[in-house]
């Protein structure tokens, strides 16, 4: 299931993306990540 939420968010990660450039932005993405598994 798609909500509009969900394409708003994902738009904007891919806007993020082209911006930062795409090693650096899965760089970041990654360490984000890791932080949010690290707290549960």
């Amino acid at each position: 299931v798609v909500n509009p939420e969900n394409v708003a968010l994902i738009e904007s990660l891919k806007a993020t993306e082209l911006l930062l450039g795409r090693d650096r932005f899965c760089r970041h993405y990654t360490i984000a990540a890791k932080v949010e598994f690290s707290k549960k």
